[in-house]
């Protein structure tokens, strides 16, 4: 079953919560039938949750996570066919990723692990963002058994005035709002926490239906996994990659060769997917772009960028590609 195509009575319910008197009268108005909400189509249930956010009250992605029963979804028995903790929801990360388009990455670190969102264009981007973050926490309460926490919260959004003990209800944790980043941050403890309650909370047809996705996943081929590091740090060398996945460099481009791609080209990818990106949201520092892709000198960035907006497989990127040729040649000029 379709992420999306779960999210119908949730919905509803949510609406509910949020104080709405009419939520049957507006759900008839986008075609859906409030006693059978779970015949809904894609188009139908954006239209809902288009109406829903406009007369909700900012939290309303919170109330939607608080109402979704994991148990819908493809991806929880394969979750719950885990070691860990962190193996779960890389998986819930990767699956976010492939159903909805959805940036959700996973960086570890010394002693913690962040889970990084971007829903970049998205409209409703909030709510998108706040039922993220919270089904990411309660599905992960449900996984190991008791009610485990992040350590921190991070919202690029600003905090809705007199409503700030609603998130550290749900959360408990500290909560940063105004952040320059979307996050949930976890001891590396938590992430290699065993899932003890996996198979007390799901139905053995679920774990039956999650173990052949499981045989899939791990079938998973080598360009997606490159892909994953690449997303939020384009700056990863081939060296740092081979290193995270525990292979040499050799052996690396050979199982990309096979795959009919290379370091290379995926590189590339990621940093121009990186740049348009963050001029979509209002970047305009071409140094702080040169350091996030890696490059040595804003003259190696600028070098980069002529040569990848004469290269007709980025063509769709070009527009993006010459505005920030223009912010480089600006700096350049400047300096």
């Amino acid at each position: 079953m379709s992420f999306r195509l779960t999210f119908s009575r949730p919905l509803l319910e949510a609406m509910r919560e949020a104080g709405l008197t009419d939520v049957e009268e507006l759900a008839r108005s986008v075609g859906i039938d409030p006693s059978m909400p779970e015949h809904a189509n894609e188009e139908q249930i954006d239209a809902l949750f288009s109406l829903a956010i406009e007369r909700s009250p900012p939290w309303y992605g919170l109330l939607v996570a608080t109402h979704i029963r994991s148990a819908l979804f493809d991806i929880v028995g394969h979750a719950a066919n885990s070691a860990t903790l962190g193996e779960a929801l890389h998986k819930l990360a990767h699956y976010k990723y492939e159903e909805t388009g959805d940036w959700v990455v996973v960086e570890r670190g010394p002693q913690q692990t962040t889970i990084r969102f971007n829903l970049d264009g998205k409209k409703h981007a909030r709510q998108r963002l706040e039922f993220e973050q919270a089904f990411f926490v309660i599905f992960a309460r449900e996984l190991v058994g008791d009610n485990l926490s992040p350590v921190l919260v991070v919202n690029e959004f600003s905090e809705p005035e007199g409503e700030c003990h609603r998130y550290i209800s749900l959360f408990k944790c500290p909560i940063i709002f105004s952040g320059r980043e979307n996050e949930l941050v976890f001891t590396n403890v938590d992430w290699a926490r065993p899932l003890s309650s996996a198979s007390r909370n799901f139905s053995p047809s679920i774990m039956e239906q999650g173990g052949r996705l499981d045989k899939n996943w791990k079938k998973l081929d080598i360009s997606s996994h490159v892909q994953e590091l690449l997303r939020f740090k384009p700056s990863l060398t081939m060296v740092h990659v081979a290193d995270r996945l525990k292979v040499i460099p050799r052996d690396l481009q050979r199982k990309l060769r096979i795959k009919k791609t290379s370091f290379k080209f995926l590189s590339e990818e990621n940093k121009i997917q990186y740049a348009c990106r963050y001029l979509r949201k209002g970047g305009h520092d071409p140094r702080k772009l040169q350091r996030d892709l890696g490059f040595a000198t804003i003259k190696d960035f600028a070098r980069a960028l002529e040569q990848w907006s004469k290269t007709e497989q980025w063509s769709d990127a070009a527009p993006e590609l010459r505005a920030i040729r223009i912010q480089v040649e600006d700096y350049l000029r400047k300096g």
